[in-house]
């Protein structure tokens, strides 16, 4: 993982144009590159987020998701322009590749942008960033989503009776704290 994060780093500004806009001008591309950089920042420890490399690149990591979301429309799906494999990073609710609200509502949970998810936050951001989602539900002013936006294994994770969800908090909690090596990613690709 060391490595892989070294070279997203090291690549951000030829990755990542001025504009937000990746190089290859795809959208597909887009979110590609938005899903990886957003996996590389919620797979690192809490505590470790504020590298001077990392920092360097938030406005990079920023201004993709606000590429993307301006793209997008309303219904948060991006046309379909250049390159387009179908493929996507965490194709857990079976969406579409061109539905990008998964994506953004990641975005919006890691960069703590609520903006960027105006449909709120569905059950994929809760299997990316288990900790990170809940908290940003329950931040200052927002409130917990509808039972529509989620399906069952978010709504575990969000029932304060949930041991999961316990669980889920007390390791998040210990990793701030700086008690476990690094955090574990909520969802691991085999």
């Amino acid at each position: 993982m060391a490595t892989g994060r070294r070279i997203l780093l090291n690549e951000i500004d030829r990755q990542i144009l001025a504009d937000g806009g990746h190089a290859e001008r795809s959208t597909h591309y887009q979110r590609y590159t938005l899903d990886f950089y957003l996996l590389a920042l919620l797979d690192r420890a809490p505590r470790a987020r504020t590298s001077t490399r990392r920092e360097r690149s938030r406005p990079r990591r920023r201004s993709l998701a606000d590429f993307m979301r301006v793209m997008a429309d309303d219904e948060g799906r991006l046309p379909l322009i250049g390159d387009d494999d179908g493929g996507m990073l965490w194709p857990i609710a079976g969406r579409e590749c061109n539905d990008v609200r998964d994506s953004l509502a990641v975005a919006a949970v890691a960069l703590d942008r609520p903006d960027l998810a105006p449909w709120g936050i569905p059950e994929e951001a809760f299997w990316i960033a288990a900790p990170e989602a809940m908290q940003f539900v329950a931040g200052p002013g927002r409130s917990a989503p509808h039972d529509s936006m989620v399906g069952d294994a978010a709504r575990t994770l969000l029932d304060p009776r949930s041991r999961l969800r316990r669980h889920r908090l007390r390791r998040h909690r210990a990793d701030r704290e700086g008690d476990m090596p690094s955090s574990t990613p909520a969802l691991t690709a085999t």
